[in-house]
């Protein structure tokens, strides 16, 4: 197996449900194929390590990638597939690479070499950064797909950098129309994913554990409520009041601090105007109350 890039956490982050479809489809025994879209970065050589990671000892693998300016140089993905392998045949190998010969036979001798290399095992085909390859890598793409067999081809590309004038454009219009393709685009992780990457890449925990409580009492106290605020200085203060401590709360203690609260609660306390004694004593005591008949 011919080792390809890796990415920087140990662990792969947030895409299970992409790699077990792709794992669905090599352990089929049936020619299938994969197309995996996404931005630079995004995870998409990850994804297929993974891929190759789990598949049986029995599985045959060939993984070539185009770089820039591979459309210049023919066949290039297949030549990075089979580069230092000793069990590609000289012959054929120099056939493929001679520009004397014609555009249709150096693409036989492309297949043979893949057929010799996998023959009747089940295999996984990777074209790498299809956007970069070149045309006849394009059409030896094509032609793979077109075999029967136990085998699983897959290619990568960025979306964003494909035009109509690179040979991927024509590739990908054309393997829609004649094949059940699988299409797979990665996103990109959401915030807690991408801190879990982090933090397996740094050996970080991903996030703080457990706030203590604030008070081991039944209720708050004055003394308590300000010790637990300064252990969280970063927390919202609020007033302080007798209410039960909720514990992990980024927010102190249960405090009922709004002005509606606070008046609601004043108002309860507040004795009917209505009660006995001099309703004036009342209006007194409390002269924000409407006085009534």
């Amino acid at each position: 197996m011919r080792t390809i890039r890796g990415g920087a956490s140990p662990v792969m982050i947030g895409r299970g449900s992409e790699l077990r479809r792709l794992g669905q489809l090599a352990s089929a025994r049936e020619p299938a194929v994969a197309i995996i879209a996404g931005e630079p970065g995004i995870g998409k050589t990850r994804l297929v390590q993974e891929l190759l990671e789990r598949l049986s000892p029995d599985t045959v693998v060939l993984v070539g990638q185009a770089e820039p300016g591979s459309l210049s140089r023919p066949y290039e993905v297949l030549l990075d597939a089979i580069d230092a392998r000793p069990e590609v045949d000289a012959e054929q190998l120099a056939a493929l690479g001679d520009p004397r010969r014609s555009p249709v036979e150096r693409l036989h001798t492309g297949l043979a070499i893949v057929s010799d290399l996998v023959g009747d095992a089940p295999a996984v085909l990777v074209f790498e950064d299809l956007h970069w390859a070149d045309s006849e890598s394009a059409a030896l793409f094509e032609r793979i797909a077109d075999q029967r067999g136990p085998r699983l081809l897959i290619g990568t590309y960025r979306p964003d950098e494909v035009t109509r004038r690179q040979p991927v454009a024509g590739l990908l219009a054309r393997m829609e129309r004649r094949h059940a393709v699988t299409h797979v685009r990665l996103d990109r992780l959401s915030p807690s994913q991408t801190a879990a990457m982090l933090a397996a890449a740094t050996g970080a925990p991903a996030s703080p554990g457990p706030r203590p409580r604030c008070t081991t009492a039944p209720a708050v106290t004055r003394s308590s409520w300000r010790s637990c605020c300064a252990a969280f200085p970063g927390s919202t203060r609020r007033r302080w009041s007798t209410s039960r401590c909720r514990g992990a709360s980024p927010t102190c203690c249960a405090a009922r601090s709004t002005t509606s609260t606070r008046s609601a609660t004043a108002s309860s306390r507040r004795p009917p105007c209505s009660a006995s004694g001099s309703r004036s004593t009342c209006w007194r005591a409390w002269p924000g109350r409407p006085r009534t008949s």
